[in-house]
């Protein structure tokens, strides 16, 4: 019996030690490796000029590692992190609680062995505090990172976006996850993405190569040498086509615009809420956006390393009129008279005012009533009711004749069996309304241009749903003529955002060529990752991005010029909607066109302020055509002509002069100049 035990444990040891010594050997090598990733440095983001829009800088970060605690009992780890929440405190207020360390720690989104991070920028004390009492802290570990900074602060914050932690359904987004594995760039819980702005829409590009480091460990958990290091690889640079100059003066006035404005009141005593409003600058030859102001913005290092739950309801409050969206991209509005561009241009090209056609309407009541219908709302008017005269295609829009367009619209409604039932609606289409533009922007909304189908749709599609004594909430199916006439003047159901409409203006500007508004200008790999490139100095670009026509708007000659000319009126001549405005405001140098709009949102249970929309091309006397095609849209703050005009006057000044002032960089002793109050009436 003995010799038999002795046999069975000698066979065995032989097994051990001679036949499978080396899988054991390598078992035993891998379980005292770790292997630890580190996310690659982001890539710049740069206006057209080379000046630095968002950077990184390096930052001390205080984290903890979920494996090294997990031996501690329930009692023992609730101590830990209420010492570790004490210590941060001591620096920062507003810092993590005990029960959000323990949230953070046992988020399941990290492995076991992943750096947690807790505390960004902790200073240099707080550094080697945890370095000198690492026993007394198990689990806790410091490191170096690097963290987005913007130089501007708030300024282009709304194009520019932010980073944070990816979340679950961006590790289940295949189109996103898979993309970046196949360059060697995969997502693991824990690493940081792109949430907005140019940090989302480029986050292939923007995005490091991750890198990574092998150690062997002893058995307490301490480093005992470094096997194998792959050092991260810094992301491409992003240059915009803004000028960030131009980006700092555009907030700037449409700011304090909208501030001169609030709380006070319209005749009928409505009050100017001015919410929200932005502002879009476009060139017609080219399609590259040169300013996209939105208001209010925030300040974007306030996300860096996380975002309290305070914060984010406060960047998301629609009484801050919600920060983190940017209007000029996201923002649908009413267009108001600036929609008639589409209207007049929808009745020329149908040939309305063709041989055997009226030459235009005598408006001497300021009332139009449509036609073959009855009742009240058959009847509709001027703004004010104010009888306008005769007005032919030209005159209709320096005078913004809306009985002119009412005349229009119900024509075309009542010879749909000759236009088809859309000829405003298509001809919207030719000018990039009621879709995207396409900008490389995450969250760009469509607009709307409502259709006879679209009615028709949403009414069966509801109808479907209704109980027995139940109303289909749309009230009716079809389509009507006085739909047609509402739209006419972009009122109804339309909605426009503001880069579709500076875009709509751009393309007559520039006789009909519709471009896709660019606002990357290429992507380069950075020569140095630690200094700003010099505009004179070449850079190697990884990819350019050139103006892509998208459509080519037909006009004929004499309708062109004929629109031309009613847009050039509104400012220049004596009866133009604008023309007061511009000799009080100072005007610009060189001949411009444009348009006012006063749009209509609230209701008879929700009365509001009328909306203020404007829109400008110019110089039109240029030696190659307008350079600038500018719109401004600031709802609930009154006349086209009295709030938006004067602030896309005062936007274009210095731009148009040469002389814009250099935006303030981030704790410089300097500010933008003062802007006048504006003369609310």
């Amino acid at each position: 019996m003995c010799i038999s035990l002795f046999a069975s444990l000698t066979a065995r040891l032989w097994y051990l030690q001679v036949l499978n010594r080396e899988e054991f050997a390598t078992t035993g090598e891998v379980s005292r490796l770790r292997t630890v990733k580190q996310q690659g440095p982001r890539g710049r983001i740069l206006d057209r000029n080379g000046k630095i829009l968002v950077d990184n800088r390096l930052s001390v970060v205080v984290g903890m590692v979920r494996d090294d605690v997990n031996s501690l009992s329930e009692l023992e780890r609730n101590d830990l992190y209420g010492a570790l929440a004490d210590k941060f405190n001591r620096y920062d207020l507003e810092a993590l609680k005990r029960s959000d360390i323990a949230d953070r720690v046992n988020d399941q989104r990290y492995a076991p062995l992943d750096f947690i991070p807790l505390y960004q920028d902790a200073p240099p004390e707080m550094e080697l505090f945890f370095a000198e009492h690492r026993e007394e802290y198990p689990g806790v570990r410091v490191r170096r990172e690097t963290v987005r900074t913007y130089p501007y602060g708030h300024v282009a914050s709304n194009i520019l976006g932010y980073i944070g932690q990816v979340d679950e359904a961006e590790l289940d987004n295949e189109a996103l996850v898979g993309a970046a594995a196949k360059v060697g760039k995969p997502y693991e819980p824990g690493d940081e993405v792109g949430k907005g702005g140019v940090e989302q829409s480029m986050e292939a590009e923007l995005r490091g190569t991750p890198g990574s480091t092998t150690v062997e460990v002893s058995r307490t958990g301490e480093v005992v040498q470094v096997r194998d290091e792959t050092p991260p690889e810094v992301g491409s640079d992003i240059w915009l086509n803004i000028d960030v100059d131009a980006q700092a003066w555009a907030e700037h006035v449409l700011k304090q615009h909208m501030s001169d404005v609030r709380g006070k009141r319209d005749k009928d005593g409505r009050m100017y809420r001015a919410p929200e409003g932005a502002a879009s600058i476009i060139s017609p030859h080219d399609g590259s956006i040169l300013a996209l102001a939105s208001v209010p913005t925030y300040d974007p290092s306030a996300l860096v390393g996380g975002i309290s739950t305070d914060v984010w309801e406060e960047l998301n409050d629609p009484q801050n009129g919600y920060p983190l969206n940017n209007w000029a991209v996201s923002g649908q509005f009413p267009p108001g008279s600036t929609f008639k561009l589409v209207t007049l241009y929808a009745a020329l090209e149908n040939g309305l005012f063709g041989p055997g056609n009226p030459t235009g309407f005598e408006d001497s009541t300021g009332r139009y009533t449509i036609a073959d219908c009855n009742g009240p709302g058959c009847t509709r008017q001027n703004a004010g009711g104010t009888a306008l005269g005769f007005a032919d295609p030209q005159t209709s829009l320096t005078i913004s004749s809306d009985v002119f367009y009412y005349w229009l619209a119900d024509r075309m409604w009542q010879g749909r069996g000759l236009l088809g039932e859309t000829p405003i609606q298509d001809a919207g289409t030719k000018f990039g309304l009621g879709d995207t533009t396409g900008i490389a922007l995450a969250g760009e909304q469509t607009g709307r241009l409502p259709t006879p189908e679209l009615f028709r749709e949403r009414y069966d599609a509801a109808e479907k749903d209704l109980g027995p004594d139940e109303e289909n909430p749309w009230g009716r199916r079809n389509w009507t003529a006085g739909d047609n006439v509402n739209m006419s003047i972009g009122q109804g159901e339309v909605l426009v955002t503001p880069l579709q409409l500076s875009n709509a203006y751009a393309t007559i500007a520039n006789g009909g060529r519709h471009y896709k508004p660019l606002l990357v200008q290429k992507v380069t790999i950075p020569t140095d990752a630690n200094t700003a490139p010099k505009p004179d100095s070449p850079v190697k670009a990884q990819e350019v991005f050139n103006p892509v026509l998208k459509d080519l708007v037909p006009f004929s000659e004499d309708h062109l010029q004929t629109m031309q000319a009613g847009f050039e009126g509104v400012i220049n001549n004596g009866r133009g909607t604008a023309n007061k405005m511009w000799e009080q405001y100072g005007g610009l140098p060189g001949r411009w066109s444009a348009k006012t709009g006063t749009s209509e949102a609230g209701t008879k249970s929700n009365p509001k302020a009328d909306g203020s929309v404007f829109a400008m091309y110019g110089p039109i006397d240029a030696p190659f055509g307008p350079n600038y095609s500018i719109s401004v849209i600031i709802p609930e703050s009154g006349f086209g002509g009295d709030t938006a005009g004067p602030t896309a006057v005062r936007i274009m000044r210095p731009i148009v002069d040469g002389n814009l002032p250099p935006a303030p960089l981030v704790g410089e002793d300097r500010t933008l100049p003062d802007v006048p109050p504006l003369d609310v009436k």
